[in-house]
């Protein structure tokens, strides 16, 4: 697994040569619509598996190293053959240039109103968790937002783990009794195995009461919070979903001195083993947000560029022309591949994302650097794509 940035006036076929790749799997792994115009500086996944290389004449195992991108000594490592001597011309040697698995790793789903069918199959593969956001509480009722029956029929068939999110809409100060109580009727009712809370804030007294009576049902308890050292840890839930923008984060001199410190912080004060990291699918475009994917097609379509700096791990760019130009910045995705090396690290659960718009090359990332959390091994087999 690589991640490449493209040159000036390169395009997808460019990349593809340069990588001895597939441009057609290059194009579905990246979510690129046009291979022939490509923004200077546009992140590339590049997935590339075990492969042969067959020793050349000259060919030494440093030169062979710097090609591939890979260590010499782990080169040596992958080729046992060669600590008895040295390199040969015709010799085949096995290059392994995918990132360390770092664990087991879980996968949690957010299900929105408007989601559409292929979207919800083509984040499955991933997914240990879909939390289906269709439940609202206001004045002491229970409305849903949409109909989760297609949503619910998928997660199972794929043994996946559905949890119900229940956003308080008028937002209590705790959760009362009739509150819970309309939440484990709905939950039960529809087949959900576990209850998101969302929209509230749960003092640990609180929370720890929630949970036994959700115990009493069988359900799981998620909660959401915000990365924020002065609020109380959550550590009586059975999931935490951290809630968070890179982009909102005040004050970040570097990755290292601001989102990197931030989740080691949380780290040192809570249980962490139980908690997942939010995947932003947003890039800021002047003052407003829109959706990563989208911003990079339209740097793609106007020749637009991105410029990225190693030390916030941000991507800077423009999109749109003349009066519409605004500055774009995104997280970038050496950021995101940072972040999930800080779960196999610290020990986080695994990340969350929005199903609808999470870019499915940062989803190829953890795929490539976690194993499959074995929690949800209850029905079909559902791979990610190779």
């Amino acid at each position: 697994m690589e991640i490449y940035r493209t040159e000036k006036n390169e395009t997808l076929y460019d990349v593809a040569n340069r990588f001895t790749a597939s441009p057609v799997k290059l194009a579905i792994d990246n979510e690129i619509e046009n291979p022939r115009r490509l923004a200077e500086g546009r992140e590339l996944l590049i997935q590339m598996p075990t492969r042969t290389y067959i020793a050349k004449r000259g060919d030494t195992l440093e030169r062979i190293a710097l090609r591939f991108g890979v260590d010499e000594e782990r080169l040596k490592a992958q080729n046992t053959e060669l600590s008895g001597g040295g390199l040969y011309q015709g010799q085949p040697l096995y290059i392994k240039t995918s990132s360390p698995i770092y664990g087991m790793g879980a996968a949690n789903g957010y299900l929105f109103a408007g989601y559409t069918y292929d979207n919800l199959m083509r984040a499955m593969p991933y997914l240990n968790y879909v939390t289906v956001c269709c439940a609202v509480s206001e004045g002491g009722r229970m409305t849903m937002l949409f109909d989760d029956t297609e949503a619910l029929t998928e997660a199972k068939r794929y043994g996946k783990i559905p949890l119900l999110r229940i956003y308080a809409k008028d937002r209590p100060r705790s959760i009362d009794s009739d509150f819970l109580d309309s939440a484990v009727i709905l939950a039960k009712g529809r087949g959900y195995e576990g209850i998101t809370l969302g929209g509230t804030a749960i003092s640990p007294a609180d929370g720890l009461e929630i949970r036994q009576r959700l115990m009493l049902h069988d359900l799981l308890l998620f909660v959401e919070r915000e990365l924020d050292v002065n609020t109380p840890c959550t550590d009586y839930a059975d999931g935490t979903v951290l809630t968070y923008d890179k982009l909102h984060l005040s004050d970040i001199p570097s990755f290292a001195d601001g989102e990197e410190r931030a989740l080691r912080s949380y780290a040192d004060r809570c249980t962490v083993d139980t908690a997942f990291l939010e995947l932003s699918p947003f890039a800021l475009a002047g003052d407003k947000y829109v959706e990563k994917s989208r911003a990079y097609s339209v740097a793609d379509r106007n020749h637009g560029s991105f410029n990225y700096d190693p030390v916030t791990k941000l991507l800077t760019g423009t999109i749109g022309r003349g009066r519409r130009e605004r500055p774009l910045i995104s997280e970038s995705l050496e950021n995101t591949k940072s972040k999930l090396e800080l779960i196999g690290e610290l020990g986080f659960m695994g990340i969350a994302f929005d199903i609808m718009r999470a870019p499915l090359n940062e989803l190829l990332i953890f795929s490539n650097m976690f194993k499959t959390h074995p929690s949800t091994r209850r029905g079909p087999i559902c791979n990610p794509p190779n």
